[in-house]
């Protein structure tokens, strides 16, 4: 493995090194698993057909908290966990030894074990987490076994601020032979891609297509294959209209079921709830609305 130090490098600097490259916060397009960046937005950045991303408000959060994060997993995992070693800040953008092209930077490492391990620092919200789609967010995943692939280590942890609800989540990442195998050989792929200006076989998303300009009147013959998703497509929606009918009007018989109460129980087993919640407006003046819930945790209990 080769490095590079970014100590006193400027934005500029750091964007030439990072050219003609493939880092840890690329490799989740690559493998369509970014819901920010599609396979296509990538490759035209690295081309020079898009601008560079500049960062937004939640990348500078991240950035300016990120010496807060180091701190309290410090504070808690190593003082009060038993986790030994120490956080080092790594000022430096790290290069495959067979793969130059293969680069990554790291937000931090915990040294002082066998092995260093890598340290990513994340910053998000409950409902982020909420929607994440797995234990171990898959592009989260992808981005930390990039990471071990270009450095060498068998470890990462990455360390989550949930700001809104001001707790920390610790997720563990092991090295994975299988991944990184699969990732690695997308990646040549891409970065050969990338190397020839040849767009081919860089596939097109959804969201790529919603840039894109159609030629007033222009038609495409649909595929016996197509013509069968569309019939699914109607099939699926009627089905959806359907539910929702249904929804609404067993909604509407639990609520009136409940009336004046606001826990529907079995027992000792809440099988709903039919609370106030307050509900923040912005263009109308807050106020307190009565939200009926389903609890789905099995064996709920009443408060």
């Amino acid at each position: 493995m080769n490095s590079v130090s970014t100590v006193g490098m400027d934005r500029a600097d750091w964007l030439a090194q990072r050219r003609g490259t493939i880092g840890s916060s690329d490799i989740g397009a690559i493998l369509q698993l970014n819901n920010y960046e599609t396979p296509r937005e990538l490759f035209n950045k690295k081309v020079g057909l898009a601008p560079e991303f500049e960062g937004n408000d939640n990348t500078e959060w991240g950035t300016e908290l990120e010496d807060f994060c180091a701190t309290m997993f410090e504070r808690r995992e190593m003082r009060e966990g038993g986790v030994m070693g120490r956080v080092w800040r790594d000022n430096k953008i790290r290069r495959h030894a067979a793969f130059p092209w293969a680069t990554c930077n790291l937000d931090r490492l915990i040294v002082g074990g066998v092995q260093p391990i890598i340290l990513e620092l994340k910053t998000t919200t409950s409902y982020a987490v909420g929607a994440w789609d797995a234990a171990v967010p898959t592009s989260y995943y992808a981005q930390l076994q990039w990471q071990m692939f270009v450095t060498g280590y068998g470890r990462a942890i990455i360390w989550v601020a949930v700001l809104d609800k001001k707790k920390f989540i610790r997720l563990d990442v092991d090295w994975s032979e299988e991944f990184q195998k699969v990732m690695v050989d997308a990646a040549r792929k891409f970065h050969n891609a990338v190397v020839f200006g040849d767009v081919t076989d860089i596939p097109v998303t959804a969201r790529d297509t919603e840039s894109m300009k159609p030629e007033l009147g222009s038609k495409i013959e649909a595929t016996e294959e197509i013509k069968e998703k569309v019939a699914s497509l109607i099939s699926v929606k009627s089905k959806i209209t359907e539910l929702e009918k249904l929804e609404k009007e067993l909604k509407a018989e639990l609520v009136v079921f409940v009336g004046e109460y606001e826990n529907l129980v079995e027992g000792e087993r809440v099988l709903a709830t039919y609370s106030i919640q307050h509900k923040a407006a912005f263009a109308v003046t807050a106020k307190d609305i009565r939200v009926f819930s389903l609890k789905r945790e099995k064996g709920a209990k009443l408060p």
